[in-house]
């Protein structure tokens, strides 16, 4: 709560802090840990180097713009969120502009220990049209349960492949994303149908909170077929992002593995910490199937030297820039939160 009332006051701005102790803390950690990856597969200096100047320096070229074509297919998604809870009178934010405001967040995201970086493009969004903050968050809450949903389908379908081709499969992956999809759609359908006896039971200003929410979290939930769409297509994106890096290197892996391996680090880096790279050593061992535990490993470091160094590097720039770009803008400094319906039949999708 201190950290988003922080983001919430215009006082407070990370452009001021791109190279405070907490940024340079974050990539300190992020390098540190890919270092304990090279130590703990052993791998020497001179293979990375070596590796790397045998290399195929365009399906690493193809790999970085990959990992940043999910933003575009993410940023449209939300797009489309947006505009379903939007008034008739209203229009959401550009893909554009939805785009840079994910990358932001993931960059803050990489930085941080606990994802403030979603609540925080909630906010800015919420600022730049003069919504409400909550129903910005409802459409976030949407946002995971689509990815989630998606996911889940993908990694079932990724399991199959690797059980065709006698590849060891970890379980534990798809059932804790299942476990995850599970608790969200239960929390949507206990809200959907308990909707009227708990806006009954609780005081004026946290109904008007419930509604809000409500309507972002599940009136956003129209148009699927485009919200599905633009979901297969960041999911491809990643999974053809960890391909292009094991290609480059001149290694072989399984369609289902990739995917497998794409899908389960994404879900791990959902974690809180996940931004720190915890989620690499459990990917790596689960290479290291396929692959000697030197070249997983190498893998494993130019993969997230992609979808997180860089990110780092890059979101700090367009942040920045952002920043500056927006800096005349008249919005609300505290975007309103009680902007809502009067009663939760108009709240339905």
């Amino acid at each position: 709560m201190f950290i988003l009332g922080k983001l919430l006051s215009r006082k407070y701005s990370l452009g001021s802090s791109i190279l405070s102790p907490s940024y340079l803390f974050f990539l300190a950690v992020a390098v540190a840990f890919l270092y304990f990856v090279v130590v703990r597969f052993d791998i020497k200096p001179s293979y990375i180097w070596s590796s790397l100047k045998e290399s195929n320096p365009l399906h690493l070229l193809m790999a970085f713009i990959l990992h940043y074509t999910t933003y575009f297919f993410r940023g449209a998604r939300w797009h489309i969120l947006l505009g379903n809870v939007e008034q008739p009178d209203q229009k959401p934010p550009g893909v554009f502009h939805c785009c840079s405001l994910l990358l932001i967040s993931a960059f803050i995201n990489g930085i941080t220990a606990f994802h403030i970086g979603d609540p925080y493009r909630g906010i800015l969004i919420a600022r730049k049209t003069n919504s409400g903050l909550i129903q910005t968050l409802g459409t976030l809450v949407a946002e995971k349960i689509v990815d989630i949903s998606v996911m889940v389908i993908l990694l079932a379908l990724s399991l199959v492949l690797m059980l065709a081709e006698g590849i060891n499969t970890p379980n534990y992956f798809l059932t804790l994303a299942s476990l995850l999809l599970s608790a969200l759609v239960l929390f949507l359908i206990a809200i959907w149908i308990l909707r009227t006896r708990l806006f009954s039971l609780i005081p004026k200003l946290l109904q008007s909170i419930f509604i809000n929410f409500y309507r972002g979290a599940l009136g956003s939930l129209t148009r699927m077929h485009l919200v599905i769409f633009f979901s297969i297509l960041a999911w491809f994106s990643e999974i053809s992002r960890l391909y292009f890096v094991s290609s480059a290197m001149g290694l072989s892996l399984n369609f289902g593995l990739v995917t497998f391996a794409a899908l389960s680090n994404a879900l791990l880096t959902i974690l809180p910490l996940g931004g720190l790279g915890f989620a690499e050593l459990g990917i790596a061992e689960l290479l290291s199937q396929s692959l000697s535990k030197g070249d997983a490993a190498l893998i494993i470091i130019l993969d997230r030297a992609i979808s997180y160094l860089s990110v780092i590097v890059v979101g700090a720039v367009v942040f920045i820039g952002y920043t500056l770009f927006t800096a005349n803008w008249n919005g609300n400094a505290n975007p309103d939160i009680i902007d809502v319906p009067k009663s939760p039949t108009s709240a339905h999708p």
